[in-house]
């Protein structure tokens, strides 16, 4: 009754189908049940026997079932950490692995390959995990996305003093900024900001910005360029600094 062979999963449940005899002289029924006990806790190849003999002595030719215990489940892997893990440019990378579960083995290591992280170059990588199990079953491959970027900010250091004085008239030399950048070659900044106008006294802020090539914006820098008129008047008498006057005779202020 059922299969020939049967496949029963590792720990599952076997139920024995059994098997029936027709006979020319007794009545049909079940045949007796021998041969192997099923143990689905261990893998193989197991032998049932279907015997019958009639009241009359005759003996049936034994039928065999093939009962095969297998482990047919394919290993889970998860992940230990993010599915996505972004490194600074020039960080390191620290791998993180992965686990599996599976039915039937307990002890073995998830194999990691893909690509290699070079965190010296912009980029997207994957690694990938894989494992077999002592059956043969194959897991489903799992994939990590390792993301380099950069996303340091660069940094402003102005050239000369933050707040500069310009005497009224006289003519203000910009001195500009410089940046440092984690990945950008160091250079200038950009000058933005009031126009100096050295014939009108007050308060000019001039700006100094850069955003790197990866779209990282430094923190606005400000310089303070105060214009003022610091210089004292002089005076000049008119006339002579000693005038002489007769007694009596009238000083007329010059």
């Amino acid at each position: 009754t059922g299969d020939e062979t049967i496949y029963v999963e590792y720990e599952g449940i076997y139920t024995e189908l059994g098997a029936t005899f027709t006979d020319n002289y007794d009545e049909s029924g079940d045949s007796v049940v021998g041969g192997d006990t099923v143990n689905s806790s261990v893998l193989g190849t197991y032998l049932i026997t279907y015997n019958i003999t009639d009241s009359n002595g005759n003996e049936a030719s034994e039928i065999i079932r093939t009962v095969i215990v297998e482990d047919s489940t394919n290993p889970v892997i998860s992940l230990t950490g993010d599915e996505t893990i972004y490194v600074e440019y020039n960080g390191i990378y620290t791998e993180q692995g992965a686990t599996f579960t599976d039915n039937y083995d307990m002890l073995g290591n998830v194999v990691v390959g893909g690509d290699s992280i070079d965190s010296s170059v912009l980029g997207n990588y994957s690694i990938t995990y894989n494992l077999t199990d002592s059956s043969g079953n194959a897991a489903t491959e799992v994939i990590r996305t390792v993301i380099v970027e950069d996303t340091t900010n660069p940094v402003i250091t102005l050239t000369g003093d933050e707040i500069i004085y310009v005497e009224y008239g006289v003519t203000y030399n910009e001195q500009g900024a410089t940046f440092t950048d984690n990945y950008d070659e160091s250079g200038d900044s950009v000058v933005g900001g009031d126009i100096v106008n050295s014939s009108v006294l007050g308060t000019y802020s001039i700006t100094y910005n850069i955003t790197d090539s990866n779209g990282n914006t430094a923190m606005e820098v400000i310089r303070t360029v105060i214009v003022e008129d610091t210089i004292s008047p002089v005076i000049t008498l008119t006339g002579d600094e000693t005038i002489y006057v007769e007694y009596e005779g009238i000083y007329t202020e010059l």
